[in-house]
């Protein structure tokens, strides 16, 4: 099933999996959409969700579970720049991995679709980049359906092998570690829910960073020079949160500490406001930390 804003076009083929929302914050003319946009309106008041970037025509996508209508993950995606923003989603006890259910392994282009129709160019593909997964594979293994969801092409960005392999891996590891243990498939009490943000730079919004595109290739693939992670932890009434910031090269280090920063400075850095839907004062207060330790990097 896909659901839009009622002038895109019904092109989705039969990916059934997908719950689509086409987003904007202009006012709709018709009941219809009225009803689609308060509908992304809400699901984008979870914790997860940074501040919605576009207000003219870009969208935001939301992955639903096609079982349980239960929110996968979700993307805010800038259809002239042919390229998302970030992907964001919860981790909790109820959604990390179940033992019996394996890794999808994708048949070429059988997913290459975006929610407005066929993807015409995987733009990526023979880049010399990898097709780098924002919501990891290995972070949604409760059900197939949902690992399956993870190789949409709007949860791409090109990435360096030996940094999709490397430090952005190791990163999203020991995120996974802080609340799960793969192996066992146990989930580990000192947190009851993580939510995540994760995306590259594509030049918008503007941060501080001043080269944030590392190149456009010809057919337009846009490569961001940095990529960025925010976490928040919650455990009872109890909040914090952390920031990452990669630059995009070759990097196989393992230990993440470094490159940590707290969200107020990785809000500084990207343009993007994280976490807005906290109440304002707990908001500022855990922006303003960044304790490594208690996230489990060193």
């Amino acid at each position: 099933m896909f659901k839009k804003k009622m002038n895109y076009s019904s092109v989705f083929m039969n990916l059934m999996m997908v719950f689509a929302f086409a987003f904007t914050f202009v006012a709709c003319s018709s009941d219809d959409e009225n009803t689609a946009n308060q509908s992304v309106v809400d699901y984008a008041k979870r914790l997860e969700f940074p501040r919605l970037q576009d207000a003219s025509g870009n969208s935001l996508y939301v992955v639903l579970d096609e079982e349980t209508n239960e929110v996968n993950y979700s993307v805010e995606y800038n259809r002239d720049k042919k390229a998302q923003y970030w992907s964001c989603w919860e981790m909790y006890k109820g959604n990390m991995r179940n033992a019996d259910v394996k890794k999808y392994s994708p048949a070429d282009s059988k997913l290459n679709y975006l929610p407005w129709g066929p993807l015409t160019s995987d733009f990526i593909k023979n880049s010399g980049y990898d097709h780098g997964h924002i919501c990891p594979s290995a972070d949604r293994l409760n059900k197939e359906s949902q690992n399956k969801q993870t190789f949409f092409y709007f949860n791409m960005q090109p990435q360096i092998h030996k940094f999709n392999d490397g430090v952005w891996g190791a990163m999203e590891k020991q995120v996974r570690d802080l609340c799960f243990d793969y192996d066992k498939c146990t989930w580990n009490d000192n947190v009851d829910t993580l939510y995540v943000c994760r995306g590259g730079t594509i030049g918008a919004p503007v941060g501080t960073i001043k080269s944030p595109v590392r190149e456009i290739k010809s057919n337009g693939l846009i490569v961001p020079n940095y990529y960025f992670c925010a976490l928040l932890k919650k455990k009872g009434n109890s909040y914090e949160a952390i920031g990452l910031i990669f630059e995009h090269k070759t990097n196989s280090d393992t230990k993440i500490a470094k490159y940590c920063v707290s969200i107020d400075e990785l809000e500084a850095r990207t343009g993007f406001d994280f976490f807005c839907n906290l109440p304002d004062d707990v908001e500022n207060k855990v922006e303003a930390k960044c304790n490594p330790a208690s996230f489990g990097f060193k």
